[in-house]
């Protein structure tokens, strides 16, 4: 038997009639504007303005990224990453760039084409 999760409940993560099967517990979910603001925070999903990503914090702190998005960024520092962005676009109107990181971390540049 698992013990560390004991004495929680199950809950559910997709709409149903509820006359039918009464949830029994509710997901907090949480909206910062920076990384820096799941520091604190347990048993929630966050979603990150700044980096467009929506992660899932466990009541130990573990992390799990659920969704990564593209970000709109200008002059964003493409070479250094700041933002640690993985598997996702950014895109630089700006400099008329165009950036896509893969799941590690590496980089292609890409030019944005007006119609």
């Amino acid at each position: 038997m698992n013990t560390e999760y004991c004495n929680e409940f199950p809950g559910v993560l997709r709409k149903m009639d509820e006359s039918k099967c009464p949830h029994t517990c509710v997901i907090p979910v949480l909206t910062v504007d920076t990384a820096d603001g799941i520091k604190n925070v347990a048993a929630c999903f966050v979603h990150v303005l700044e980096n467009n990503t929506t992660y899932y914090i466990d009541d130990k702190h573990r992390i799990i990224t659920v969704w990564a998005g593209p970000v709109e960024y200008n002059d964003y520092d493409y070479a250094n990453n700041p933002l640690n962005l993985r598997s996702q676009q950014v895109w630089d109107f700006s400099n008329n760039r165009i950036v896509y990181y893969n799941k590690v971390g590496s980089y292609r540049l890409g030019t944005l084409t007006e119609e």
